[in-house]
């Protein structure tokens, strides 16, 4: 009413002071500490009172932007019209004009600030003819000079502009202060006033808008969209943020909702202006470029690709099934969440709860619509949703039946619950949160929490000691899977993450009779989380060798594995683990804090302090172990990988000691999981801990995910995510340390694979060198033989066609030196390409002697198959040795193997590495042999520089049909000699002309089902191409469904390039 107010009470109650003498306007008020006139301003002048508002004088006809007082100095006061800035020094009776050099002419002067510390630090905001038009400046000098402010946008995720600081100085640092403007950025200076930035307290007064989920293959990927600064997208958990202007507007647009589907795959809804119809754009190159699809996404505006799917995304109201290429209706109003037991999409239609076991090709609803439902949760554990419904926040069974609990929520301090949002933690889903608008500001009560199943909630924004202050009235809240930290999109009271509970199951204590002391606590386990899920990323140049000093280790987050399962923890025993991958292995390590680990149980190593590791290679989780399924196990003090059904070949493992515990690292190829590693491919994984720290029979077992049946039962492990693909293999992955090498594994000689009917039965080969019927038992050795390198290969084939389905070549391991050498350290490797598409390689042993003598060590030769990527070649034999087998000066073993696909199909010889078509002994470099890990002999496969590579292959839509077909698409990229285009337009043909691409499309089984031979200038080219294919096999045959394996294969006269994904054909 353009009047000023005065309580004597604390504001309890208010008196009205009149209009400063009736001119009108209350506007700035001021209080001179010395005295306690009061100062006001406004358009009118500026005016003061001696009798505290009773009478008032008018000073000046300014019109008054901003009025300062400082306790220090207390007759001074500082006062900005509308283009100058003056200073009193006797409480308004005269005043000086600081408008000094540097400070511009012309602008309007808009607030000022002095510092109580020094007078002489100033600060002003000043803007142009449009408001918006800011810049701030500063003076170290009482106003004499003037400087402008420098924004450093370092700590900022969005764009920091030009909006006023509206600053406030610390009483006593001259050097710091405080700024919340500054395109709505809370900042602070440190050096008086010159430079201000982010300081990361998390508070904006950016319009967080839409609804922003973390990636579902790899949660440290997440975007978040603002309403008038576009978004930024984070791929490392938040660590470091990119600023996006998808529709490319400088400011970066006005952005409701958006979805980060993996490292280069955004996808944002853009809009004209605040709350208009919004357009979605989709990047797929990490933001280099964006496309307007045109269309409208509607509902939500919430976005979610399918776990392990990723080119199944939704985003409002549509669907796309070929990563954001094309779109069309969903069906439902928003897919909000997946439950994580099932990978069901969960979502809302009309108000009502749906959910999709069929990655959104049909939906099925749970109970009655609702009124207003804005946001879904799911809580596996105790079988239901919540509903955020405004004024209603329900609680709806799996079986439809439902409860309103709006009434057990907290209410702010105006009695409302306007709930916006919902999540539950997906470890624990006991672990609820909620959060609800309110009018007023900094509310009580908006953000709220239930350890218990949403029994009762706590608030967490009332500025208490144990939550602080932030996350006030979230517009979306989600739990990190991988970290279990909330992330509360505040509106406008910016992104916030919030650690999950430090403890939500109480332990339970046991008493002995008669003695009131209180025991060592005994947890009572938890339920059972489904499922947990970790980024597994690319790793390089990793040795094992018990410590995690590799690069490889140091990038990334460590996941914890503190859940302890059963038993008791009486030394508070803790671990971390990480999981990397390459194009040969799968890797683990597990840096377990234990104060007194213990190795004391012989064979029982579980009773031990050790860890093991849990897979699931088809994620089936079965009840019982399959062929895919593994257990592997190290124990504190012990060099040996076990493995539970003894699968452990090409494997190795390594166990170190540190200060206060131990670590373990295992390395295990993907030839022996039976796997093709790609990217977005996803695995069962658990990783457990033995507690020993009182010696004998363990006292308890920490678990990542899983329960105490893990050993037999896959059911509860959780989730391993394949991130980006390294870009190159490294040599050192194959390198062992001396520890690793004594992971002695059972010979697969032994296995015996069958042989189809329909395949002729190969013939045996005659070992050269006779056995002798009476063989003579080896003799153990009993001294330790040192280190040696002189060990020489030689090599012969036995099958010199070059396309066969059983090579067969006979290797000799020759001591060429002056000392003995006992072979248990040694290792011989074959090279070769498999030509494979798909299938697996089997290698056997089929005959073994130690030379001259003609012992036979069978039994003491075992062989494995590991994949690689080095020179061009696909795969390798290992042959390691066991029984202590010396070999004196001159002494040889010679083995006999022969390998084979699992489907018996034909290899060529002639591009195999370590090859020769000589039937006779020679000294052969391509075979390689190594001693503790090093190489001692031979040359390891050489890679050749192409002049053109298969840079990608995709396909979409994928899911695809027998109906729809496919576009099979795949890129090409030279290595600075490849194809290009002259100055005259001219086409320069570096690739031989007689390159050719092609396209194959292969069952899971590695069966060649269809095929497409692509040749000329244009399919050769660089960049990418494309075709359509039916998605039907040769002849027009239909399809089942399932997985298929794409191979795009660029062939040259210097060599092949592949690369292969995976296509999901749907009936």
């Amino acid at each position: 009413d353009g009047n000023i107010y005065k309580s004597t009470n604390g504001g309890q109650s208010w008196v009205s002071l009149g209009s400063c003498g009736g001119a009108g306007g209350g506007g700035i008020i001021k209080v001179i500490p010395a005295n306690g006139w009061v100062i006001a301003g406004n358009s009118t002048g500026l005016w003061r009172s001696k009798d505290k508002g009773a009478s008032w004088q008018k000073l000046q006809s300014w019109h008054v932007n901003s009025l300062d007082t400082i306790h220090t100095y207390p007759e001074s006061v500082y006062v900005t019209n509308q283009y100058d800035i003056y200073k009193s020094t006797n409480g308004g009776d005269s005043w000086i004009k600081l408008n000094g050099a540097g400070l511009p002419s012309g602008r309007y002067l808009v607030y000022c600030r002095v510092s109580p510390a020094n007078p002489n630090r100033m600060l002003v905001d000043t803007h142009g003819a449009e408001w918006w038009n800011l810049d701030n400046y500063y003076s170290h000098d009482g106003g004499n000079t003037w400087a402008r402010v420098k924004i450093d946008m370092t700590n900022s995720f969005f764009k920091m502009g030009n909006r006023a600081l509206y600053a406030a100085w610390h009483p006593t640092d001259a050097n710091i202060a405080i700024g919340c403007g500054s395109a709505d950025y809370m900042n602070k200076s440190f050096d008086g006033g010159k430079t201000f930035g982010m300081s990361s307290n998390g508070y904006t007064a950016i319009a967080a808008t839409g609804y922003n989920n973390f990636a579902s293959d790899n949660p440290n990927i997440y975007l978040s969209t603002t309403q008038d600064y576009g978004a930024a997208v984070t791929l490392d958990g938040g660590n470091t943020w990119k600023w996006l202007k998808p529709d490319g507007t400088s400011y970066g647009g006005y952005a409701y909702g958006g979805y980060a589907v993996d490292a280069t795959t955004w996808i944002a809804c853009m809009a004209p202006g605040w709350w208009k119809p919004t357009i979605i754009y989709v990047t797929h190159n990490g933001g280099a470029s964006w496309v307007n699809t045109g269309v409208d996404p509607g509902g939500s505006k919430t976005g979610l690709s399918v776990p392990g799917k990723p080119n199944i995304i939704f985003i409002g109201n549509k669907k796309s099934t070929d990563k954001g290429y094309t779109w069309s209706s969903s069906g439902v109003d928003g897919v909000y969440t997946y439950n994580p037991q099932n990978k069901a999409l969960v979502g809302l239609r009309s108000g009502q709860v749906v959910y999709s076991t069929n990655d959104g090709f049909s939906w099925t609803g749970v109970g009655s619509s609702v009124s207003g439902a804005k946001d879904v949760a799911v809580d596996w554990k105790n079988s239901c949703y919540y509903v955020a419904a405004e004024y209603a926040f329900w609680k709806i069974n799996f079986n439809g039946s439902a409860t309103n609990i709006i009434g057990s929520l907290p209410a702010s301090q105006n009695n409302e619950r306007k709930v916006q949002t919902v999540a539950t933690d997906p470890v624990n889903p006991d672990i609820v949160y909620a959060g609800y608008y309110t009018g007023l500001y900094l509310a009580n009560n908006t953000l709220v929490r239930s350890v218990d199943g949403g029994k009762t909630w706590e608030s967490m924004v009332n500025n208490t000691a144990k939550f602080g202050s932030g996350g006030e009235m979230p517009s979306f809240v989600r739990v990190n899977p991988l970290t279990r930290y909330l992330h509360s999109m505040g509106g406008c009271f910016g992104l916030w993450k919030i650690s999950p509970p430090d403890a939500v199951i109480t332990p339970t204590v046991e008493q002995t009779p008669g003695n009131t002391a209180t025991n060592t606590p005994v947890v009572t386990p938890t339920a059972t989380p489904m499922p947990s899920a970790v980024a597994v990323e690319c790793g390089q140049g990793i040795v094992i060798d018990g410590s995690i000093s590799d690069a490889a280790w140091q990038d990334g987050m460590w996941m914890t594995n503190n859940r302890l399962i059963t038993g008791t923890n009486p030394q508070n025993v803790t671990s971390k683990f990480k999981v990397r991958w390459d194009n040969t292995n799968l890797y683990v390590a597990v840096d377990v804090t234990d104060p007194s680990p213990n190795n004391d149980s012989g064979t029982a190593w579980y009773d031990d302090s050790s860890v093991e590791v849990y897979l699931d290679m088809n994620h089936n989780r079965s009840v019982t172990y399959g062929t895919d399924d593994f257990q592997f196990s190290m124990r504190y003090n012990d060099q040996v990988l076990r493995e539970i059904n003894g699968k452990t070949s090409g494997a190795a493992g390594a166990v170190g000691a540190r200060a206060g515990g131990y670590v373990v690292e295992m390395r295990l190829p993907w030839a022996l999981l039976g796997v093709m590693p790609v990217q977005g491919a996803v695995y069962g994984l658990d990783i457990g801990v033995n507690i020993d720290s009182n010696g004998g029979a363990r006292e308890g077992v920490l678990m990542w995910n899983g329960t105490s049946s893990n050993w037999q039962n896959t059911a509860a492990f959780g989730d391993a995510v394949l991130g980006a693909a390294c870009t190159a293999a490294t040599a050192t992955n194959t390198a062992v340390p001396p520890t690793a090498t004594n992971t002695a594994v059972p010979p697969t000689a032994t296995v015996t694979t069958p042989v189809p009917t329909n395949t002729p039965v190969l013939p045996t080969a005659t070992p050269t060198t006779p056995v002798p019927t009476n063989t003579p038992v080896l003799p153990t050795a009993t001294v330790t033989i040192p280190v040696a390198a002189n060990l020489t290969i030689k090599v012969k084939s036995a099958n010199t066609n070059d396309s066969t389905n059983s090579p067969n070549p006979h290797m000799q391991v020759v001591n060429s030196g002056t000392s003995a050498i006992n072979l248990n350290n040694a290792e011989a490797r074959y090279w070769f390409n498999c030509d494979c598409t798909g299938q697996s390689v089997q290698a056997v042993v089929d005959w073994a002697g130690k030379m001259p003598q003609g012992i036979s060590i069978g039994s003491n030769v075992s062989v494995s198959v590991a994949a690689t990527t080095l020179g061009g070649q696909t795969h390798y034999i290992s042959v390691k040795f066991s029984g202590d087998i010396v070999l004196q000066p001159g002494e040889y073993v010679e083995f006999h193997l022969r390998f084979h696909k699992s489907d018996w199909s034909n290899m060529t010889q002639s591009n195999d590495w370590s090859y020769t078509n000589s039937q006779s002994w020679q000294s052969w470099t391509k075979a390689t042999a190594y001693y503790s890990g090093s190489l001692v002999w031979g040359q390891e496969p050489a890679s050749t520089a192409l002049p053109a590579e298969i840079s990608s292959v995709m396909t979409y839509p994928n899911p695809a049909t027998s109906q729809t077909g496919a576009y099979l698409e795949y890129s090409i990229e030279t290595n600075g000699s490849g194809v290009s285009t002259a100055g005259n337009n001219e086409m320069v043909y570096a690739i031989d002309p007689s390159s050719k691409v092609y396209l194959k499309i292969f069952s899971r089984a590695g069966r060649l089902i269809w095929q497409k031979e692509l040749e000329g200038v244009y399919y050769l080219t660089t960049g990418t191409h494309k075709i359509k294919w039916d998605g039907r096999a040769a002849g027009g045959k239909e399809l089942g469904a399932g997985m298929y394996i794409l191979k795009a294969e660029l062939k040259m006269k210097e060599g092949s390039s592949t690369a292969l994904t995976s296509i999901i054909m749907m009936k």
